[in-house]
């Protein structure tokens, strides 16, 4: 899977660019963990997007060292 921003338009602010790679790549995420889980777990379908997206958003800043030291 790739992430074709393309045919979206683009944002002018850095945050709003980023943002649309979190959205993105947290709708992929979801996607797989969806097909897997969906009959099997309830509510898979509901809350995986916004859990995805939690925690890749942690996986981003804690690799780019922007959680600081703990």
């Amino acid at each position: 899977m790739s992430l074709n921003v393309r045919d979206q338009e683009i944002p002018d602010s850095a945050w709003a660019i980023f943002k649309v790679y979190l959205d993105e790549t947290s709708a992929q995420i979801a996607a797989s963990v969806t097909a897997k889980y969906l009959g099997k777990l309830a509510a898979a379908d509901v809350f995986t997007v916004g859990n995805a997206f939690s925690v890749f958003e942690f996986a981003v800043r804690e690799g780019g060292g922007m959680l600081g030291p703990f």
